[in-house]
């Protein structure tokens, strides 16, 4: 017998096999190094010999070059993991939202039957020509690639595949968008804006936005704790944000995001005024107040809906005769536009926005940073005009 058992011994590496606690047979084998770290491959079966015979396979597989993997996970199933496992931690509850909905919409019906491992450049190609044809949008089709691009990403860590084939495919011509700054006010409507503001229940929180740039959910998001008056700045640290039918704090966009912000006197005397207003607001509300330490809230302390705030900076406009009638978030990109512009440097710009970095500012606001460029070789042609009659001279 124990012949019998160094005879079924294996080489080093090849694989070891052991019966289970629960009558199933196991068998493990190394597949050397990666990353630093040992990666092995366990497979089982009822019988010894059906283990030995994948061993066998996988060993083959191995040094042919070929995928070795243990579970036949599909897309399908795999996404949903990487959803629980992976997205939720990772980031914030409304984008895992937006990759739930994705996924269970388009990816997991459209790629969720194919192997894991088995996925191909072309299964992906045909996925997103097909959604394209369909009449999605082109952002949305970019949208499903990157995330999916995201998760096989992580399935690439978790050595569950050999490549990433979201990033070997080509997006149809057409349906690249560069992102936009969308449609800011100019500095010709900007004095009828300002003077409608003035009038305004919460024009101190659309001044804000315009004057600094914060995002709507980080202007809702503000707590009297984060403002500091005597020393004029603010400091973003949460975003308000609606789900589950409920409000909630969550993290600003990017680490970045997370940033101190210098008011101006203006701003400090708008929100030095808007605080009064609220103490007016809390006393006339009595028990109905409901303290939440927000900046920006109802007349009875509760946060502020995105959705009526936009409401009603719309009808502002449409009040101050002001055409188009801007998004909320037009008010950040007015902000950025004129500091590009007025040739601030767009490092202080990206810090300003919460940008991660100042490639995302030059992408948004190329228009204004090509206007840049073209004012900097005019500078630059002035300067050696100027050294070569210098020179000429001499």
């Amino acid at each position: 017998m124990e012949q019998e058992r160094r005879g079924r011994r294996r080489g080093r590496g090849e694989g070891t096999i052991h019966k289970r606690k629960d009558g199933r047979w196991a068998g493990t084998i190394s597949l050397g190094f990666r990353g630093g770290r040992r990666v092995r491959r366990t497979f089982y079966g009822q019988t010894r010999e059906a283990v030995f015979k994948k061993l066998t396979k996988a060993h083959k597989d191995h040094h042919s070059g070929l995928r070795v993997s243990a579970v036949k996970e599909t897309v399908g199933e795999f996404l949903k993991r990487w959803l629980e496992q992976t997205a939720k931690q990772n980031v914030r509850p409304k984008t895992y939202r937006s990759y739930a909905q994705l996924i269970q919409l388009h990816l997991a019906p459209e790629l969720g039957r194919f192997r894991l491992d088995q996925l191909s450049p072309a299964h992906v190609q045909h996925f997103v020509n097909a959604k394209l044809q369909a009449g999605l949008s082109p952002r949305t089709v970019q949208y499903l690639r990157a995330v999916l691009r995201k998760a096989l990403n992580q399935a690439l860590r978790w050595d569950l595949v050999q490549r990433n084939v979201a990033t070997l495919i080509d997006m149809p011509a057409g349906s690249a968008r560069r992102r936009s700054a969308g449609n800011p006010f100019t500095r010709d409507e900007l004095p009828t804006l300002i003077a409608a503001l003035k009038k305004h229940r919460d024009g101190a929180l659309f001044r804000l936005a315009l004057m600094t740039g914060l995002r709507q959910g980080e202007i809702l998001g503000l707590h009297w704790e984060d403002v500091d008056l005597a020393q004029k700045r603010l400091t973003v640290r949460v975003t308000l944000q609606w789900i589950n039918k409920q409000w909630q704090f969550a993290e600003p966009k990017t680490p970045h995001s997370r940033r101190t912000i210098v008011l101006t006197d203006a701003l400090v005397k708008d929100l030095k005024a808007h605080r009064k207003r609220q103490l007016q607001d809390r006393l006339l509300a009595g028990g109905d107040w409901v303290e939440n330490g927000l900046v920006f809230t109802t007349n009875r302390g509760t946060p502020l809906d995105g959705v009526n705030v936009t409401r009603a900076f719309r009808r502002l406009q449409k009040r101050a005769d002001i055409s188009p009638v801007r998004r909320f978030h037009d008010l950040r990109d007015t902000a950025a536009t004129l500091l590009m512009a007025g040739n601030v440097h767009p490092r202080i710009v990206a810090e300003l926005l919460g940008h991660t970095d100042t490639r995302t500012t030059l992408d948004l606001y190329s228009h204004v940073s090509t206007a840049m460029q073209a004012q900097a070789s005019q500078q630059l042609h002035e300067i050696i005009e100027r050294a070569r009659a210098g020179g000429a001279k001499k």
